[in-house]
C-alpha cells in the first residue's frame, strides 16, 4: 500500500525534485477539487516548493479566512493572464507597484476551470491582475497557447518579475526535474 507523503501531500512523493525555493512573498495557492487529484498538475510540486498549503475549492467567496487575507490591507495580487472576461484591475508593471507586492495569489486549475474559478469567485473579484510575459517550456499536458503557463511556471516568472530570480530559477529548476521524471513513465 502506498504511504501518503505529509510534506508534498500525495501518495506518490514528490519531495526529491522539490528543493526548497525561499521568497519573501506570502504565496496562497487556491487549488480546483479534480487538479488537486491530478498527477501532471505543478500546483503541487509549486506547494512543495514553497512551503505552503493549497486551499482546496472552486468558489472561495464565502472563505472566511481568505476573506481576512483579501481585506488585511496587505498589497497583493492575483497571479493571472489578461483575459477579455476578466474585469480586474491590472496591476502597473512599473517597478514600484511590483516592489510592493506582499501576497500572490495564484490559481491551480486547467486554464478553462481557472477562468471559471474567478469569474464565480466575488473574492477573486476583489484582487488586482498581475500578469506575466513568459511562454511555457510545458511539453507535458497541452495549453491553449504559448502564453499559457503551467502554475509552477507562472510563479516562477512572477518571481523574476518581482525581484526574486533566485526562488524563481529554484521553481524552474523543480519544475525542469519534475518533467524529466514524468518522461521516464512516458513511451517514445
Amino acid at each position: 500500500m502506498k504511504q501518503w507523503c505529509q510534506r508534498c501531500q500525495g501518495f506518490r512523493c514528490i519531495c526529491q525534485l522539490a528543493t526548497q525555493a525561499d521568497s519573501a512573498l506570502q504565496w496562497q495557492i487556491l487549488q480546483h477539487p479534480t487538479e488537486a487529484k491530478h498527477a501532471k498538475n505543478t500546483g503541487r510540486l509549486l506547494a512543495t516548493s514553497l512551503g505552503v498549503r493549497p486551499v482546496i475549492g472552486e468558489d472561495f467567496s464565502d472563505h472566511s479566512a481568505l476573506q481576512s487575507l483579501v481585506h488585511d490591507g496587505t498589497p497583493q495580487a492575483l497571479l493571472f493572464v489578461q483575459h477579455p472576461l476578466v474585469n480586474n484591475p491590472i496591476v502597473d508593471n512599473t517597478t514600484h507597484a511590483l516592489n510592493s507586492l506582499q501576497r500572490i495569489w495564484v490559481i491551480d486549475a486547467t486554464w478553462r476551470k481557472a477562468l471559471k474559478m474567478l469569474l464565480n469567485s466575488s473574492l477573486l473579484q476583489q484582487l488586482p491582475i498581475l500578469t506575466v510575459n513568459s511562454t511555457t517550456k510545458w511539453s507535458v499536458r497541452s495549453a491553449p497557447s504559448e502564453q499559457h503557463l503551467a502554475t509552477i511556471e507562472a510563479a516562477a516568472a512572477a518571481c523574476q518579475l518581482l525581484g526574486e530570480p533566485e526562488t524563481g530559477a529554484t521553481l524552474t529548476r523543480n519544475f525542469h526535474n519534475w518533467q524529466e521524471e514524468l518522461s521516464r513513465f512516458r513511451p517514445d
